[in-house]
């Protein structure tokens, strides 16, 4: 019996929250797709240390659709952990007007099963498909009997536009062409199935404008999993404060926010760093940025405004190591930063070159250094097995990552998601099944997971076992253990470090 099956017999939809519109507009339901934790690392055991965070992207709808009077319902399907079965039951129930399905790649498979469920229970419902994958993947996205309507891109707007038209009558290809951003089914001269897009709509240029994330319409902070590796005091909150990378990394899907870097104001982000902490008890903050730091100036602001506030709060972030300074990282420490996280990818630089990434060896050994010296917890993240990897170079990799001073290394098969550069590559050279969305895993589960890559002249066989390795070789070392050790400073980072080793021997 899981969660929602246990809440149901004890009192039905007493896991449900609701915003101020409840029982007065036209009800909307937006639901984060189902997809386990195991489902999402692709192996049990590092599922135990997976995070689970607040879906922002649905929540930032939701806020914008309260906000305009609808009656908003958020199912956060993965943190419920509700079924596919139970999911339709719920939908059954609530009856709402429109529903809006949020899928990645990896939950897409799930997002169709369920959905289709849906539709033969409220054949009425309204269903609408958006999320990362229909911008990187917008025709398959409508290639079934479930979608007739995606939005593709920032959906905040687009989504809204398509509420008020069916609220208003209006839910129509004759009205709803004229909404940008959208992809839709039609019929050609000869009777064929098409897709159609409508203009795109661009991006929001000042996200200031957007309302606070509905965080109301979810379960409270202390029901979301942070990685224990990974955080310092809890509940975690996260936070997203910048949209658009102008890094060209291949295998990075930049469909969905672009290329150019857009951000909150550092008024707005302390704002919403102050709500998070005062209003929900947050009394850690994820910010999940793709680069926090690429507007230094900004970050020093937001740093000055903390000191300002008096705010007490620590708090993560992700960037790269060529938008990293000395004086940044000490400045980020004071604040209240206790860990940043750098996209490392590979030690080798040709790899890198490959990649797109960049960077180089030596910037990041400098940058790694550096937020070591400014009292900084550091983790790395690489890749294993891009195109042209061989033998050699996935040992040189794992070499350098044991060589840098890093408090946390994490390991990924290369996966080419759709929308990615490396993905186009190989699908031209034919060499990875288009639409098989059973092989996309972000980990490897040595008995179940399928690769949906292999380089030349290397085995799937292969790939796995080197994936063992790394985690063992990197966490097994003596030097890393006692070096950790000695380095601990609260409770968490030994209930992190037993976490993570039985992750890695797959206790």
């Amino acid at each position: 019996m899981n969660y929602i099956t246990f809440i149901n017999l004890l009192k039905p939809c007493n896991f449900m929250y609701y915003g101020p519109n409840h029982g007065k507009g036209m009800k909307v339901l937006i639901v984060n797709a189902p997809l386990s934790l195991a489902e999402q690392a692709g192996n049990s055991s590092l599922a135990k240390v997976g995070n689970l965070q607040q879906p922002l992207g649905v929540l930032y709808i939701a806020a914008v659709l309260e906000k305009e009077g609808f009656d908003v319902i958020v199912y956060d399907c993965p943190q419920l952990d509700i079924t596919m079965p139970e999911l339709r039951d719920l939908v059954a129930k609530e009856k709402p007007s429109l529903i809006g399905y949020s899928c990645t790649t990896l939950s897409f498979n799930n997002t169709v099963k369920s959905a289709k469920l849906i539709k033969e229970a409220v054949p009425d419902t309204t269903i609408i498909l958006g999320g990362p994958h229909v911008a990187a993947d917008p025709k398959g996205c409508l290639d079934n009997d479930i979608f007739d309507v995606a939005i593709t891109g920032e959906a905040e707007y687009a989504f809204l536009e398509m509420a008020e038209l069916l609220r208003d009558g209006k839910y129509d290809k004759e009205h709803y062409v004229n909404v940008k951003g959208l992809l839709y089914k039609d019929k050609g001269m000869k009777g064929e199935h098409m897709v159609r897009f409508t203009p795109s709509r661009g991006f929001i240029n000042n996200l200031d404008e957007l309302p606070f994330p509905a965080r109301h319409l979810v379960a409270p902070l202390p029901e979301y999993k942070a990685t224990i590796a990974s955080s310092m005091r809890h509940p975690v909150g996260s936070l997203m404060s910048s949209r658009g990378c102008p890094a060209q990394c291949k295998f990075c899907d930049r469909s969905v926010f672009g290329n150019r870097f857009r951000a909150h104001s550092a008024e707005r982000l302390v704002d919403e760093c102050e709500l998070l902490i005062k209003k929900f008890g947050a009394r850690e903050i994820k910010f999940w940025d793709d680069t926090f730091t690429l507007n230094q100036a900004r970050i020093r602001k937001m740093c000055d405004l903390i000191h300002e506030r008096k705010l007490d709060f620590v708090w993560t972030c992700l960037t790269r190591v060529d938008a990293s300074t000395p004086e940044l990282f000490k400045m980020m420490k004071k604040a209240g930063c206790w860990q940043v996280l750098f996209g490392i990818e590979h030690g080798n630089d040709e790899m890198l070159k490959k990649m797109k990434k960049g960077t180089t060896s030596a910037m990041i050994r400098k940058a790694v250094r550096w937020a070591k010296d400014a009292g900084l917890n550091v983790r790395g993240s690489f890749v294993v097995g891009y195109p042209g990897e061989t033998s050699e170079t996935m040992e040189e990799n794992l070499v350098f990552a044991k060589s840098l001073p890093l408090d946390v290394a994490s390991f990924y098969v290369f996966t080419p998601y759709h929308g990615t550069e490396a993905f186009h590559d190989l699908v031209v050279q034919g060499k990875i099944k288009h639409n098989d969305y059973d092989h996309y895993h972000e980990m490897i589960d040595p008995d179940t997971a399928k690769l949906a890559y292999v380089p030349d002249g290397m085995t799937e066989e292969e790939i796995k076992v080197f994936m063992s390795k790394c985690y063992k070789e990197f966490f097994l070392r003596p030097s890393y253990i006692w070096g950790q050790i000695k380095g601990i400073r609260h409770m968490n980072q030994v209930l992190g470090y037993v976490e993570g080793l039985r992750a890695v021997v797959g206790l």
